[in-house]
């Protein structure tokens, strides 16, 4: 499973949405309840990072902000079926080997938290159940 990410466009939206509904509906439904609706407004024409793109199909969203001290990973999305397959982890990892610190909140009870913390970062923040965790390099 060869993973490529490519700019994201306004047409992969569908398929951004519809990934982001089977991986958070879950987690979503349980605090608030889901609202399509709602749902839909987090994904603004601009500003949609990289689609995941495995075997040509949309998968999963990468979007990561470069800040003044960090690397901000605002979003790593990936649909259930290929969660835990090491492909987050790969992504992350590539991430990491810039040798900059990565910065990115996560829902407590988010199963990539597990990931994360594997990975070498840490809770420096926690605001309700939304933890900021932060990797330093070595």
């Amino acid at each position: 499973m060869e993973p490529r990410l490519r700019p994201a466009t306004p047409a992969d939206l569908p398929a951004l949405l519809a990934v982001h509904e089977a991986a958070f509906r879950p987690l979503v439904e349980g605090r608030y309840g889901w609202d399509p609706a709602l749902q839909r407004e987090r994904f603004p024409a601009e500003g949609l990072g990289h689609a995941i793109e495995v075997a040509g199909e949309v998968v999963g969203q990468w979007l990561v902000e470069e800040r003044a001290e960090t690397t901000y990973l605002a979003r790593v999305m990936l649909h259930p079926r290929l969660q835990g397959q090491g492909l987050g982890a790969r992504l992350i990892r590539e991430l990491q080997q810039r040798g900059r610190p990565v910065e990115l909140s996560v829902w407590e009870e988010n199963r990539a938290r597990a990931l994360y913390e594997r990975l070498g970062f840490r809770e420096v923040a926690r605001e309700g159940f939304r933890l900021h965790l932060r990797w330093d390099p070595a």
